[in-house]
């Protein structure tokens, strides 16, 4: 009688349908694993960024930092100081600002680009960033076409520190009109004339990074909607310019989803700004300083 050596076709197949389907199995796995771990350092970077965000409080007075105000640079060109800029003192290193599952809104693009046109950008030259900020609290100063000035919060004026959000996952939408107005429908924006809005992410499997005003951060649940409603500007080193459709992204939870006064949450909340309050209903959020 022969001894039989190696494998028939049929149990080479039989091996390669089995490796196939562990393949088929295991990668996804390995995937969300791989982004778990990016969603753990995006989640260290905010709370790095939020901790000099109280730490340039504590140096003035406990007044946040404004969001972005007008400025000249070496060349003297009109260029926009921000958040960033002045928190880098704290933190030592811009990449903090920029997340691992990636990094789509061009900070310099964004203020040297139509409709801003400011010829030096980001007076930090900053260019690819992940995390933008709560409005309300993180408040544009003078800064036309963005807005005519506003006076900086207090950290006083907060009555739930823990709950406030400051830096958010998001991106600053330059064209956000066709969102909708949450205020009128339940779903869009918080701006009446949808000129400007900062835009929530969702980069971790539906969840979202946030760091709040107490230090601490966290991740929450969103989901994506069904609107390609707003776009971002992208530039080169060139200095040329183009607008990027973008699909907006719902809050899921929290105290962001409903006002102060009203009973019901609202179905879509795409922006995350104001603070966290309390009313009969429980916990709300209302605004200090940007209204709808």
């Amino acid at each position: 009688m022969r001894n039989r050596s190696g494998f028939t076709l049929i149990e080479l197949l039989v091996v390669i349908a089995i490796i196939a389907i562990l393949a088929a199995i295991l990668f996804p796995v390995f995937a969300q694993a791989r982004e778990k771990g990016r969603m753990t350092q995006c989640l260290s970077n905010m709370r790095n960024t939020a901790t000099a965000v109280i730490s340039y409080a504590q140096d003035y007075d406990e007044h946040l930092p404004l969001a972005v105000y007008h400025h000249r640079n070496s060349a003297n060109q009109q260029c926009g100081n921000t958040l960033i800029d002045v928190t880098l003192p704290y933190l030592k290193n811009k990449d903090v600002y920029r997340c691992p599952s990636g990094a789509d809104m061009d900070l310099y693009g964004t203020l040297n680009c139509s409709p801003i046109n400011w010829p030096g950008g980001d007076c930090g030259n900053q260019r690819k960033i992940s995390y933008m900020f709560n409005f309300d609290i993180i408040v544009p100063g003078y800064s036309p076409p963005i807005s005519n000035g506003n006076n900086g919060v207090s950290m006083a004026e907060v009555p739930f520190p823990a709950d406030t959000a400051v830096n958010t996952e998001a991106e600053l939408a330059v064209a956000a009109g066709n969102c909708g107005n949450v205020a009128a429908s339940g779903t869009g924006v918080d701006r009446a004339d949808g000129g400007y809005g900062i835009m929530l992410l969702g980069r971790h499997s539906e969840f979202s990074n946030l760091n709040y005003l107490d230090g601490h951060s966290k991740a929450v649940k969103v989901r994506k909607s069904d609107r390609t409603c707003y776009a971002v500007v992208t530039s080169d080193q060139a200095g040329g310019c183009a607008r990027k459709a973008q699909t907006a992204w719902c809050l899921a939870q929290g105290p962001y989803m409903r006002r102060c006064g009203t009973q019901q949450p609202w179905p879509c909340r795409m922006m995350i700004e104001g603070i966290v309050d309390q009313d009969q209903w429980g916990t709300c959020f209302r605004k200090i300083r940007l209204g709808f």
